[in-house]
């Protein structure tokens, strides 16, 4: 669910950059200051996280979502399932559906790295085996 402005959603770049594995907590993350960012500007209560196999999670926070209720929500789908059971097991980042009112979640195989600079979406540690995107 939207905020009733019905403004343009923006989706805060840091979510480009996690380098997270969807079956590991969120609080293991590098940089745990990175949970505490808003997800979106202006800020949401609800958004539905679609994946690429079609499962759909909410997350909800009634103060604004931030990148940590998003992940939250995605590890407490994926926390039981083993690393040999995800095909791409690394969040590549988030799209923002307009018409259909949800996020859909990117994942890839390998952790991508963030920069610090903030700029582009990260680099690959290695290209190894095949390269799903």
């Amino acid at each position: 669910m939207i905020d009733e402005s019905h403004a343009p959603l923006e989706l805060a770049i840091e979510t480009q950059q996690t380098a997270w594995k969807i079956n590991q907590r969120p609080k293991d993350l590098d940089n745990d200051q990175l949970l505490q960012v808003p997800l979106t500007k202006p800020p949401i209560k609800s958004i539905t996280l679609r994946f690429p196999h079609g499962k759909e999670v909410v997350a909800r926070n009634l103060k604004g979502l931030t990148i940590g209720d998003a992940l939250s929500a995605i590890h407490k789908a994926n926390k039981n399932r083993a690393d040999d059971e995800l095909d791409n097991p690394y969040l590549k980042g988030f799209a923002w559906d307009q018409g259909e009112n949800y996020f859909e979640v990117h994942l890839q195989s390998q952790p991508a790295t963030g920069s610090s600079s903030g700029g582009g979406g990260g680099k690959k540690k290695k290209k190894s085996k095949d390269n799903d995107e």
